[in-house]
């Protein structure tokens, strides 16, 4: 198990706050992760590392080995070409998963899809991971999981996501238990609004996650899952304020992730 940082945990930081002047680059979350302890880093969507030149890789492979914080590749989408050459890239980095979003619900288009790709997951020894996102709700992607049935095919368990298909955690985490490789770990509030409710992101312990209980669950697989710390922080009046806070909740979230980890029995 290592605990890691997705790079969707500087979802502003990095691209997504406007009037961004230098926004973090590949380098920068390695060095951010090493001053917080982490093991590792997901670099998925939001920080592609497919367009770096042979010699900015090499550059990136350096500074990952120096700082002691592994590489771990993530994608999204079903473009097969663009899915095996992100695989390539995980297995030069020495990642041990690529992490894949799929971006349709049809189930026979991502079999067929994903059978090339789980061909040569074998032949480059990288597991490939589905997250449970917007797309699919957790018992057709764990039917689709079943159906595939391969050893080098897992999932990418996300605390936040089930919320988008109105499902309990909990009902998420029984159906998906058996395949999880991977842990998003994300917390969440679900706040009574004018009309409805609102689900917000919270620094991890602050909302409605029960972490210790998820942990508790996926820790006892073997081997148990690395774990890559996320958080959906709704923005502030300033690009200052929220940069600011964004790095707070992340440090805040480390703390909180490695306080519940050292909490659990010793069997684990």
């Amino acid at each position: 198990m290592r605990l890691g940082l997705s790079s969707f945990i500087y979802r502003y930081a990095i691209r997504g706050a406007p009037g961004l002047a230098k926004p973090l680059t590949a380098p920068d979350l390695l060095n951010r992760a090493a001053a917080l302890g982490v093991d590792a880093v997901q670099f998925c969507e939001n920080l592609p590392l497919l367009a770096l030149t042979a010699a900015e890789r090499q550059a990136l492979l350096d500074t990952s080995t120096r700082l002691g914080v592994a590489i771990e590749i993530g994608t999204r989408g079903l473009n097969i070409t663009v899915v095996l050459a992100h695989l390539d890239l995980a297995a030069t980095v020495g990642s041990r998963a690529l992490r894949l979003v799929l971006d349709t619900t049809d189930l026979d288009v991502i079999r067929e899809a994903l059978r090339p790709v789980l061909r040569s997951c074998r032949e480059r020894e990288v597991t490939l991971v589905i997250e449970n996102h917007f797309d699919l709700p957790t018992p057709a992607l764990a039917e689709l999981v079943r159906r595939l049935d391969d050893p080098w095919l897992g999932v990418c368990l996300d605390t936040a996501n089930s919320t988008g298909h109105l499902e309990q955690l909990a009902e998420t985490l029984a159906v998906l238990h058996p395949y999880v490789r991977q842990v998003h770990l994300k917390d969440y509030s679900v706040e009574k609004a004018t009309i409805g409710y609102r689900i917000t992101g919270r620094p991890l312990g602050q909302g409605s996650l029960d972490s210790a209980a998820v942990l508790r669950a996926v820790m006892a697989k073997t081997p148990p899952p690395d774990l890559f710390l996320e958080q959906w922080m709704p923005p502030e009046e300033s690009l200052e304020e929220t940069l600011a806070q964004e790095r707070d909740w992340v440090e805040r979230s480390v703390r909180t992730a490695r306080s519940y980890l050292a909490a659990l029995p010793e069997r684990l």
